[in-house]
């Protein structure tokens, strides 16, 4: 069964009394494929769980039940993080490393795909717009002629009567 290591409170934030280069406490997580399995089912389901949601997730996965809600809040961020930068840092040993990688590049392809997506959806919503802020101002100026052809009618109908 292998075993994962994630540091857990690393960062300029987890360095306790000036201690430096040492995660806070010292201690890292340690979790098995299956764990690893089971959260990452969880995550694709809720990539940021709050602290009742971690709560029901540890009730109903037997396997995450030795793991307290700071160190699974720690490993969502992790994960997250992960997934945003890009990082290809395996958080698996060597036997399902190449899963995980292969997880973060689809998560990254995604992100690209859509972020493509959605920047061809607002240059054709700008287009769009564009041309109905154009249309727009040609009405309107097509209305004040209209009005100015209404009020020239309205004066030659009183001086007629």
């Amino acid at each position: 069964m292998a075993r994962t290591e994630l540091a857990v409170g690393e960062g300029s934030q987890g360095v306790r009394g000036g201690r430096r280069g040492r995660p806070e406490g010292g201690r890292y997580a340690r979790y098995t494929e299956e764990q690893i399995e089971v959260l990452e089912r969880v995550y694709a389901e809720c990539s940021n769980p709050n602290h009742y949601r971690r709560a029901q997730i540890m009730r109903e996965q037997p396997i995450l039940r030795g793991i307290n809600n700071k160190k699974l809040k720690v490993w969502f961020q992790n994960r997250r993080h992960s997934c945003n930068s890009g990082s290809r840092v395996s958080l698996l040993t060597v036997g399902g490393a190449e899963i995980h990688h292969t997880s973060l590049v689809r998560c990254r392809e995604k992100q690209k795909k859509e972020n493509g997506n959605l920047a061809l959806e607002n240059r054709r919503l700008a287009t769009a717009n564009k041309m109905l802020r154009q249309e727009n101002d040609g009405l309107q100026k097509k209305l004040a002629q209209v009005l100015c052809e209404n009020d020239h009618l309205r004066n030659q109908v009183i001086t007629v009567c």
